[in-house]
């Protein structure tokens, strides 16, 4: 399997991309507030980057997560004392009630509270965040549109020469559920950004 994140960068006046090995999270700052979508795999304490920006952990109040595998819950343990949101029925796997990969193998326990999700709007400061259950990949998979500009979408779907498809069926829960949840967000990108979190991202403002 490929993947092909972006460079940690800064995006615009607003977002910024950070790369962890082979995966991209991302750091949204609007006036005194900012929130992490997704943490990557925690090899490398962010605060240096956070610093770069005049900014520091603790101006992030509180992290989405698009879904529980290591390499998007794994810097978690960089900011121990926010506010964690992630998809209902996530919890099965972060509570090992079910296993991850290939029925052999377990998702790490979060060990902290969290807050589940559905379809529904958070208000962190300044910013607004809709959270569109995205199940396939796993079964609280979700992405997350950012005022209304910005689509994180996780592992949901992968991009290549500007065009989508989902993402590696070998690494998906249920690739039936994934292909519906793909149409959905698809519907929504009209002049909007997606962003993934191992392929880059696509303008579907042009």
């Amino acid at each position: 399997m490929i993947f092909s994140p972006e460079k940690t960068k800064r995006f615009n006046e607003n977002l910024f991309i950070i790369k962890d090995m082979i995966a991209n999270y991302f750091l949204y700052k609007k006036g005194d507030s900012s929130i992490l979508i997704d943490t990557g795999y925690g090899m490398g304490n962010p605060e240096k980057f956070l610093r770069r920006y005049d900014s520091d952990k603790h101006s992030v109040k509180a992290v989405f997560l698009t879904h529980s595998d290591i390499d998007h819950t794994g810097g978690l343990k960089y900011f121990p004392d926010i506010p964690v949101y992630m998809g209902k029925g996530e919890e099965k796997l972060v509570e090992r009630e079910i296993p991850r990969f290939l029925g052999i193998k377990y998702n790490k326990k979060l060990n902290r509270e969290y807050n589940r999700l559905k379809k529904e709007e958070v208000i962190i400061g300044d910013i607004k965040i809709e959270s569109i259950p995205t199940p396939g990949h796993t079964p609280g998979h979700t992405a997350y549109i950012i005022d209304n500009q910005y689509i994180f979408t996780g592992d949901l779907l992968k991009i290549k020469k500007n065009n989508i498809s989902p993402f590696y069926k070998i690494l998906n829960m249920d690739n039936e559920k994934l292909k519906e949840s793909l149409e959905i967000i698809l519907n929504l990108s009209k002049d909007k950004i997606i962003f993934t979190a191992h392929f880059g991202y696509i303008d579907f403002r042009k």
